[in-house]
């Protein structure tokens, strides 16, 4: 039965399984509703199993259907290192590399990781991809992304994906240059939540990191505050009003110099996690993928 099986079968079971209905199926695959019924039917009936279990306005994949899903997502990384392949023998290495991003600690890395790769593969496009932690971890999985720059933790263990540790950074809390606190010495944190503050977004290190040592002190968090991680939107708050956030050392030297920001003398705990690259490593990697990779262990 198995030998009977085609690539449009897998192609097919694919696309259910990432798609929301069948009819936006049928849609992506530009056939009808009926045909794509008729050809799950075909693929069941081939291995006398249903793959899916349906229901008004569901889908869901049957232990069988996720064993064929996990087959033929291998197939189809399988079927792209080999087309990448056969093209770089014609005419170089090209193609696109997508990766997800989800650390801004991580971004002057990141930065030369794309320039050396990109010098030495000019051809091969890298598309970055933002998003909350889960989507992207689940798009590392599937194989949509190739690679995730995130924190890393028990999570990417437990999903059986690969990592690598880039940054175990400690962390500093910054003020405005002209801030009342930035030229005070002995500071303790009650001091510093009466000011308004750039509060890192849930789920990043720096978040978990400030609530943590926050409820160690037994202390609520500040009630006056702008929620952003991006430095780009925190730099010019700095210049025009007295803010205070909790940032990375290394982003916070390479962002903010003296007229911008103060690192304020605060006993800051160092945080527990490290980031990294992560990459799903029971999938075939494709070249480029490989070659960027390489890069980032140089880096």
């Amino acid at each position: 039965m198995i030998q009977r099986l085609k690539l449009r079968h897998l192609r097919l079971v694919l696309a259910i399984h990432d798609a929301s209905s069948l009819a936006q199926v049928a849609q992506s695959l530009h056939i009808s509703p009926a045909a794509v019924s008729k050809a799950l039917n075909e693929v069941e009936a081939l291995l006398g199993e249903p793959l899916f279990e349906r229901g008004r306005g569901w889908i869901a994949p049957t232990p069988l259907g996720e064993t064929v899903i996990a087959s033929a997502r291998a197939i189809k990384a399988e079927l792209a290192v080999l087309e990448q392949r056969m093209d770089a023998l014609t005419h170089g290495h090209k193609g696109e590399l997508r990766i997800g991003v989800k650390a801004v600690s991580l971004n002057p890395f990141l930065a030369r990781v794309i320039a050396s790769f990109s010098s030495q593969y000019p051809m091969v496009r890298v598309e970055l991809v933002e998003g909350e932690s889960a989507d992207l971890l689940a798009q590392v999985a599937e194989g949509k992304l190739s690679f995730l720059f995130a924190r890393l933790n028990a999570v990417i263990t437990q999903m059986g994906l690969s990592c690598m540790e880039v940054l175990h950074d400690d962390a500093v809390v910054m003020a405005s240059a002209s801030h009342p606190l930035a030229a005070k010495a002995d500071l303790a944190w009650p001091d510093v939540l009466q000011y308004p503050w750039c509060l890192p977004v849930p789920g990043t290190l720096m978040r978990d990191l400030l609530e943590k040592t926050l409820m160690d002190e037994g202390l609520s968090m500040p009630e006056k505050f702008v929620e952003t991680s991006d430095v780009n939107l925190i730099v010019p708050l700095f210049r025009l009003s007295h803010y205070l956030t909790l940032l990375p050392r290394r982003v916070a030297e390479r962002f903010m110099d003296a007229s911008t920001g103060r690192a304020l003398a605060l006993a800051v705990p160092a945080p527990e996690d490290a980031v990294g690259i992560i990459w799903n490593g029971q999938l075939p990697m494709l070249p480029a993928a490989g070659f960027f990779l390489e890069h980032a262990r140089a880096c």
